[in-house]
């Protein structure tokens, strides 16, 4: 539910188009908005819960974006892990390339 409050009927247009506006939009999030000078100033004051599922990689990213130490280590880790192969494949690459100058 949505209510639009103001204390002049005159503020009310203004406060409708400014929830078409994509800058303001995105202003107001959770349970209070409070419309400012510039935009809106947006409050929290209940708890939040969660409705529906995400797909297994967005599971996945949720779940490292709570952890971002693990995130770090496991990016290393990952890098690593692709390094090797890639160096061996340029490794024998530049091998065959100096092999058959040679000749």
């Amino acid at each position: 539910m949505v209510a639009l409050v103001a204390d002049d009927a005159a503020d009310l247009p203004p406060l409708v188009d400014g929830m078409a506006d994509s800058k303001i939009n995105a202003q107001i999030q959770g349970d209070l908005s409070v419309a400012t000078g510039d935009g809106m100033s947006s409050f929290a004051i209940g708890s939040t819960y969660w409705v529906g599922s995400l797909p297994i990689w967005m599971k996945v990213a949720f779940w490292f974006s709570q952890r971002p130490l693990l995130m770090a280590f496991g990016t290393l880790i990952l890098a690593l892990g692709l390094t090797g192969p890639a160096y061996a494949y340029f490794r024998r690459q530049a091998r065959l390339r100096l092999g058959a100058k040679d000749e």
